[in-house]
């Protein structure tokens, strides 16, 4: 059974961008993950905003390699056929 949860907004700490404003987000949660969090203190909405800003980087990064797709296809082409930049200055 899935446990609803209001995160609070809370006031800017050393983690939150000076001049950012949190708001309030409904977070639902299976009740097994809730009570193992609040049993370790965990901070649930800290936890969650670290879980939804690294979702956010992988889709931005998805995004990139979709929108680069032909350049990033050139670039393994070119060193294929070319070796990488700068080999003949390897030492080893």
């Amino acid at each position: 059974m899935a446990a609803a949860f209001l995160v609070q907004s809370t006031p800017p700490t050393q983690d939150v961008q000076p001049g950012t404003t949190r708001v309030r987000a409904n977070l639902t949660l299976p009740s097994d993950v809730m009570e193992r969090a609040k049993a370790l203190k965990i901070n649930i909405s800290r936890a969650s905003e670290r879980g939804v800003r690294e979702e956010i980087r992988e889709a931005e990064d998805r995004q990139w390699a979709t929108q680069h797709v032909t350049f990033i296809k050139n670039s393994r082409e070119w060193a294929e056929e070319n070796g990488a930049p700068l080999d003949e200055h390897r030492a080893f």
